[in-house]
């Protein structure tokens, strides 16, 4: 059998590793999630930027890192829907990532993401196939995902649409709702920690309301009141920090 590296070493499978002792995590101390708001004004702006300046002996989980946003759905003019109105704009199905129509990751001022137009259909993608109906019908709905009724998904009423009707309830008569959930990137997918000392950047680009918005007249706006960046920071041990920054200098 051929290694897959000229430095691999042989290794057991765990399910015949039958008495091994697990080890002991000791270079992790904790950990907490730190709110970080937008470093630029979100009123009237297509753009939310986030920045998480590097510190000394932080590193981020990207993996654990949250985006949570409130907003409403306005008129025209920016104010508020009434009963009597009997508006039926309703947001498309996941809301949270919906909003985007691009989002950028920068590591000390370089851009790390692919710049392409399609994060909603992305972010769609990938939680229509990796997630089981028990997660559809539960945690996820705190990122707004309601599942459109087949054979309705372009009517604006909300009659007939399960989804739709759901997400109605929530948003209706310019109701302040919140969304909450992990941003799909590429960075966000993997499970290593960034390296202390480095500066995350996050630019979050917004999307046309006409297509987050499903409407019968389609002037309706998605105003965003507030936007934070919840960035999970574990602190690890003196001396793995000490090692780390021993081992960059030899390479």
């Amino acid at each position: 059998m051929s290694f897959l590296h000229n430095a691999s070493v042989e290794a057991l499978r765990t399910e015949l590793d039958l008495w091994a002792i697990p080890p002991t995590q000791t270079v992790l101390e904790g950990g907490q999630w730190i709110p970080y708001k937008p470093i630029t004004s979100i009123d009237q702006s297509n753009t939310v930027e986030f920045c998480v300046p590097g510190t000394g002996n932080e590193y981020i989980d990207p993996a654990h890192t949250l985006l949570q946003v409130r907003g409403k759905i306005v008129d025209s003019q920016d104010l508020d829907f009434t009963a009597d109105d009997k508006n039926e704009a309703t947001p498309i199905n996941y809301l949270l990532h919906s909003l985007w129509s691009q989002v950028d990751v920068s590591l000390n001022q370089k851009v790390i993401s692919q710049s392409a137009m399609t994060y909603p259909y992305r972010s769609y993608i990938e939680s229509l196939l990796a997630y089981d109906a028990p997660a559809k019908n539960s945690h996820m709905s705190m990122r707004m995902w309601y599942k459109d009724t087949a054979g309705y998904m372009d009517e604006v009423k909300p009659q007939n649409n399960e989804g739709l009707k759901a997400r109605h309830e929530l948003t209706k008569n310019s109701k302040m709702f919140e969304v909450m959930g992990p941003i799909h990137s590429d960075f966000f997918n993997q499970d290593r920690f960034l390296l202390n000392n480095v500066e995350l950047r996050i630019k979050l680009t917004r999307q046309r309301d006409p297509f987050v918005l499903m409407s019968t007249f389609q002037n309706e706006k998605l105003l965003i009141l507030d936007a934070t960046l919840l960035v999970r920071k574990d602190f690890k041990t003196k001396p793995f920090q000490i090692c780390t920054s021993d081992k960059f200098q030899k390479e």
